[in-house]
């Protein structure tokens, strides 16, 4: 009786480790902290904060990490890496072996030059392996964060993009500090998780600045849909600041927004977003009529 009794707890204490060595996203993870790997080693890192990277990543090296997932959605990958040449590839696989994303890295300047790739990723809730794979390796490994979407009605940075082409950051002389978007091209973009928390029409205000050209704002979807657009006023300088708004439709659920600049040289501060009204059931005899365009100078 008492070595069944000792098996049980020997049990019990298994399957209770086993638990907690899930770790629960969002969250961040050190890159050393897996659960299973195959060919890699770690080493003192220079990154902000110290402590241990992996390095030494070949292709094909991979390393597991078992997480929790409380709800299922889309959720953001940043990986803290640093690559002097070659071509990294890091793909996010689940147990069974399916690429859920992949994101390309870039050349940091050395393997103690840090940088940042980020990819979107959808998660099924509940425990789960998830395997960080070097399709191409040569680059170091520091960590990994992942975050969820942001709840709408808000008010988002520029520089809070969770995915971007093109652009670039520097301080801001606009009201409250901090960063701004700016080196905006033609046809770069910024995209934004976000979670929606009822169908309705919502108001879109765009903190922005320009000193010269055509500028101007596509908000689209994932799909590529167009669901607004805005012309943008010259405001006398790359720091002269005016918000400018208008209006769009959004379902209810996550959703990627991007924010695109058909015609870019303009600075970028924040947009804020506010519901307007619910949307009514659909009248399918009717045509949707453009919104007006305010422009609001402060």
């Amino acid at each position: 009786m008492k070595k069944i009794f000792l098996i049980l707890v020997f049990f019990h204490v298994a399957i209770l480790s086993y638990s907690q060595s899930f770790k629960t996203l969002p969250g961040k993870i050190e890159a050393e902290n897996y659960d299973a790997m195959n060919g890699i080693q770690t080493e003192t890192t220079a990154d902000a904060g110290g402590g241990l990277n992996v390095g030494w990543i070949d292709d094909n090296d991979w390393l597991d990490y078992h997480v929790n997932v409380p709800v299922s959605g889309m959720y953001t990958f940043r990986f803290r890496v640093a690559k002097g040449y070659a071509d990294g590839t890091i793909e996010v696989k689940n147990s069974g072996g399916t690429v859920l994303g992949s994101v390309v890295l870039p050349t940091t300047g050395g393997w103690q030059v840090w940088g940042t790739a980020t990819v979107l990723i959808p998660l099924t809730a509940g425990q789960q392996t998830l395997r960080i794979f070097a399709k191409y390796g040569t680059f170091n490994f520091n960590w990994f964060e992942v975050t969820g979407s942001r709840p709408v009605p808000g008010k988002f940075e520029a520089e809070s993009y969770d995915l971007m082409s093109g652009v670039q950051t520097e301080n801001t002389q606009d009201t409250g500090s901090g960063l701004n978007v700016g080196w905006i091209d033609d046809n770069d973009w910024m995209d934004y998780n976000l979670k929606v928390d009822s169908a309705a029409t919502y108001r879109f205000q765009f903190r922005i600045a320009k000193a010269y050209g055509d500028g101007k704002i596509h908000l689209k979807n994932a799909s590529g849909s167009l669901l607004a657009s805005i012309d943008l006023p010259n405001t006398g300088g790359w720091q002269n600041w005016v918000t400018v708004e208008t209006t769009a439709t959004l379902p209810l659920g996550e959703q990627i927004l991007r924010v695109y600049a058909p015609n870019g040289s303009w600075n970028f501060n924040w947009f804020q977003v506010s519901k307007i009204n619910t949307v009514p059931p659909q009248d399918t005899t009717t045509k949707p009529t453009a919104e007006a365009t305010v422009i609001r100078f402060s």
